[in-house]
């Protein structure tokens, strides 16, 4: 046997422990990917901060988790605040707000969605009777509501968009459901989309040339059709009649009808109908060029072949309130959801759009469109068209007048003097409140130079919507949104010092 040689001895422990060293860095990269991989599953999707109270807040895309952040009503952590919403670059990032809240201004940046969670069966109060359209609370506090007190901003891509987020379009398995066998008929109720102007469908039929209707709301939604040979024939209904106001648009868009084939053994359900959005904001700042926008467009319906489709929904609800000129041109939509390329007589009809102002020339240009469904493909109905509002709060009068002066020592008053207290009474006409309304009122002096000063007092004649000055030479009385016309009285009270 032959002696082994030292070096020898050493470079095979050498290899040895160069490939222990290997395995272990190998095993450590794989298991470290690991852990990354799944944290950054349950990272956070979006990185949140807010200054010292809450001046300025930012909500930023990181690129993990869902990609989505809700905002629910009684979440106050952004009220008030100059709100930025950052997509960084991704348009899957969205922010959902539920009811109301108030902002100080809010950017939408970098390709971020405002929107809003879309209506479910379960937000239906009788999801059996489809075009009830009766919501429960946690329905109806699925919206973008927001008062923006002084600017909002859409740019580099930012959207406020609810497409698709009302009514859901008629589904097939929700009706397949209720019948007693393969060859019966299910629940007629069920045949229709959801919402007021849900549209029919289009259940079994063997050959092609049938579609879903398209739902209603602002305009009449488009028939389906209804020939199994010939194209262009009416046959599953549209939705009702248009609903809803056009002065105050704030009802969802309803759903398409499905399609059904035996032939084939296919469906489709209808497309879902626009949101809700309303947004009172001093100023609006829109950069079209970048595609941002606002939109509550119906969903189109789904296309199974050449010549079969269910229908496409109905757009949904924009109402703007602001007092200031647009500083770009405003896009907006509510355009129904595809459906019947081919017939013209099937089309979507158009909605809704009513612009108001105290100064229209000021007011334009507007690029909105609130009309029936584009064309599209099979033998679907368009949805119709949305509602839209726009308008400026009218111009309003404020008398002023002093309601009583009463001396310090309870002489009649000749002259002002130190003590004396001045009650004033501010007399607003014709406000319509569509936005918070400041009215400040800066004090005259007693005639010697002497400044007024604010003195609420206890149990004094002061009206609640006004508070004073940190330095009491002002008082200022802010009104909120009501909508309705009015003609308040303010009260308050000042002191010669």
């Amino acid at each position: 046997m032959k002696p082994i040689k030292l070096f020898q001895k050493l470079k095979t422990k050498k290899i040895i422990y160069l490939s222990l060293i290997l395995f272990l860095l190998v095993g450590s990269g794989a298991i470290y990917g690991y852990n990354f991989f799944q944290n950054s599953r349950k990272a956070k999707a979006a990185y949140v901060y807010c200054d010292t109270g809450h001046v300025n807040c930012l909500i930023l895309n990181t690129g993990f988790g869902s990609k989505s952040l809700d905002i629910f009503e009684a979440d106050t952590t952004y009220d008030n605040s100059n709100l930025r919403i950052d997509g960084s670059g991704d348009s899957n990032f969205e922010v959902n707000f539920w009811g109301h809240h108030n902002l100080n201004s809010l950017t939408v940046a970098n390709s971020a969605k405002v929107t809003h969670r879309a209506i479910v069966f379960d937000d239906l109060v009788n999801p059996m009777l489809p075009r009830n359209g009766e919501l429960t609370a946690n329905g109806k506090s699925k919206r973008v509501d927001l008062t923006i007190v002084n600017d909002l901003i859409l740019t580099s891509g930012g959207k406020i968009d609810v497409n698709g987020k009302g009514y859901p379009g008629a589904n097939y398995e929700r009706y397949e459901t209720t019948k007693p066998d393969a060859n019966s008929q299910g629940d007629t109720n069920l045949l229709w989309g959801y919402g007021p102007g849900g549209a029919e469908s289009m259940d079994g039929h063997y050959n092609n040339h049938w579609g879903g209707a398209g739902g209603s709301y602002g305009g009449l939604g488009g028939w389906g059709n209804g020939n199994s040979e010939t194209w262009c024939r009416q046959g599953t209904h549209p939705g009702s009649p248009p609903y809803g106001t056009k002065e105050n648009p704030i009802d969802y868009g309803s759903g398409g009808g499905f399609a059904h084939t035996i032939r084939y053994g296919y469906h489709a359900d209808g497309g879902a109908g626009g949101g809700v959005i309303k947004i009172l904001a001093y100023n609006i700042n829109i950069n079209t060029t970048s595609g941002s926008r606002i939109s509550a467009d119906g969903l189109p319906g789904y296309k199974m072949s050449s010549d079969l489709s269910s229908g496409g929904g109905s757009g949904g609800s924009i109402i703007i309130q602001t007092v200031s000129d647009f500083a770009e041109q405003f896009s907006t939509s509510v355009i129904g959801g595809k459906g019947n390329p081919s017939c013209a007589d099937q089309a979507g009809g158009n909605g809704t759009l009513w612009v108001y102002s105290s100064d229209q020339a000021s007011a334009t240009p507007y690029s909105v469109s609130a009309v029936g469904g584009l064309q599209g493909g099979g033998e679907s109905g368009n949805g119709g068209g949305g509602r839209i509002a726009i308008m400026k709060p009218n111009q309003y009068g404020i008398e002023k007048s002093i309601r009583k002066i009463s001396p310090a020592d309870g002489s009649s008053p000749y002259a002002l003097r130190g003590g004396d207290v001045i009650e004033v009474s501010l007399h607003v006409t014709n406000l319509t409140v569509n936005l918070p309304v400041v009215i400040t009122d800066e004090f005259f002096n007693d005639g010697n130079g002497v400044k007024l000063v604010a003195e609420k007092g206890v149990g004094s004649n002061w009206s609640p919507q006004c508070v004073e000055s940190g330095s009491r030479d002002s008082v200022v009385c802010t009104l909120v949104p009501t909508g309705r016309t009015t003609n308040p009285d303010l009260h308050y009270r000042l002191r010669v010092p």
